[in-house]
């Protein structure tokens, strides 16, 4: 079981490895950076969650 897990993040530790030496030779050649990590984040407004009219909904409920 320890020779799995050892493949295994060999592997993940090879995949970032080549793909760091490949972002340090586009950012060398270009100039720029070649992967762009994260777009325009919106965030949804924070409210307080009325949990007295649902609490009234399902007592209603119940007494039906």
């Amino acid at each position: 079981m320890k020779t799995l897990w050892l493949i295994s993040t060999a592997r993940n530790v090879l995949v970032v490895v080549v793909c760091s030496f490949i972002a340090y030779y586009l950012h060398a050649e270009n100039g720029g950076s070649p992967f762009v990590l994260t777009g325009t984040v919106h965030l949804q407004s924070l409210s307080c969650h009325n949990i007295y009219r649902e609490l009234e909904c399902i007592t209603c409920y119940k007494e039906q």
